[in-house]
């Protein structure tokens, strides 16, 4: 199933695994377990992380 949306916490609660696209291009992702423990806020955090670019390349590495 493919799964388009804004609200991270819904989809923490329904994903395995998430891609962030950003301008049209893929930033960053994984499992939702290996993002939220990448991050202490969970998925909300980790994509302002990203976006702010404060993330690592292994962090944001889409597997």
């Amino acid at each position: 199933m493919l799964l388009s949306s804004h609200l991270l916490a819904e989809v923490a609660q329904v994903a395995d695994d998430v891609v962030v696209i950003v301008d049209g291009r893929i930033a960053g992702g994984g499992s939702v377990a290996a993002l939220t423990d990448a991050s202490e806020g969970g998925l909300e955090s980790f994509y302002l992380d990203l976006v702010s670019g404060g993330v690592d390349d292994d962090t944001k590495a889409v597997r």
